[in-house]
């Protein structure tokens, strides 16, 4: 049988929540859920769709999978937002609003704190399947990446679906936005980053990922995990962001974002770079303090300091080497007591 699909998309009119089979048919209330104690259970519950539209299709039938019959130069870019750690609740009117740019076509992948929500085994506080690398494992045996052309993710997503990703997939996973920068973190496995990935690291001065490193050491730690063979990777370190990406940050700067790995992939370097003076543009009139940094080449790096109506170019400094730590700190983990302190700390 048929399993059902992973996304809903984010529609550019008045939305409603429709439940839908896998046949694309409408289904009652509650028919397409997961209930406790069932076949669909724990022990093998899969994802399941949730479409936010009202005549939208599982993406297997959506008039979406047509955009290859468009030109290239008309059809809108397809972006897949993981929504575990995507911030898809709290910040849905910032997807919403991207939605409906006619640049991109927005599909929310999974469900946040469905069953398989939860970390691996491999983690302190994880556990079996259904966890997020059997999440990620069923996004890639439905052909999402195949229909994508960059993924956004988040907090778990950037520690854990990323880079299962990449260990299955390698050069073919599409650019990234990672929100948080949990793929550049110290994690329980090796991540299997390829020299040819092209991703954008978000991460805040206020963020719980920083841990117990100053704002200055959390940079220069997130930089070092980037393999020095890689030369398509930039982050904006913004210093009052918090896990839960501002609203009016995210809003100004998300677009930008992911214009720039598009651009980049497509060896577009002067049109990436214009993306990238948007990016400071928009942080810096609008009182945001941090540091972008990029690739110039595998290894070499260029770094911006901004702060409001300012942008000056980092004087080189010279390279310094992460140290091994002696009794290294145990990976940090994003459960569910913490994304309900951060919700609460995004509200107020």
């Amino acid at each position: 049988m048929q399993r059902p699909s992973l996304a809903f998309a984010l529609s550019r009119s008045q939305t409603q929540h429709i439940e839908v089979a896998a046949d694309g048919s409408p289904c009652p209330a509650l028919s397409c859920a997961t209930a406790p104690n069932t076949p669909h259970s724990r022990a093998t519950a899969t994802p399941h769709s949730r479409v936010v539209t009202p005549t939208l299709t599982p993406v297997g039938h959506s008039p979406a999978n047509g955009r290859v019959h468009m030109q290239a130069s008309t059809r809108p870019d397809c972006i897949s937002v993981i929504a575990p750690g995507g911030g898809t609740g709290i910040n849905g009117a910032v997807y919403a609003e991207l939605g409906r740019d006619p640049r991109f076509r927005v599909d929310i992948v999974g469900q946040s704190r469905a069953p398989y929500d939860c970390y691996p085994e491999t983690w302190a506080h994880g556990g079996p399947a259904p966890n997020l690398v059997s999440f990620a494992q069923d996004v890639l045996n439905q052909g999402v990446l195949e229909r994508t052309d960059c993924l956004v993710c988040g907090s778990r997503g950037g520690q854990v679906v990323l880079p299962h990703f990449w260990q299955m997939r390698g050069r073919d996973v599409p650019p990234a936005v990672v929100l948080n920068g949990g793929v550049a973190m110290n994690l329980p496995t090796r991540v299997s980053w390829p020299d040819s990935a092209v991703t954008f690291l978000m991460i805040g001065g206020q963020d719980n990922f920083r841990g117990q490193l100053s704002c200055e050491e959390y940079v220069m730690d997130t930089k070092s995990r980037v393999p020095p063979g890689n030369g398509t990777t930039a982050i904006l370190y913004v210093e009052e962001m918090q896990h839960m990406p501002q609203s009016q940050l995210l809003s100004a700067v998300l677009p930008h974002l992911i214009r720039a790995v598009l651009l980049w992939k497509a060896d577009r370097i002067d049109n990436f770079l214009e993306e990238v003076r948007l990016i400071l543009r928009a942080v810096s009139s609008a009182g945001w303090h941090g540091r972008l940094l990029y690739t110039k080449a595998a290894g070499v790096w260029e770094e911006i300091d901004f702060s409001p109506y300012q942008v000056g170019k980092r004087q080189p400094t010279a390279a310094r080497m992460a140290q091994p730590q002696e009794n290294p700190v145990a990976p940090i983990e994003h459960t569910r007591k913490e994304e309900m302190k951060a919700l609460w700390r995004a509200a107020v």
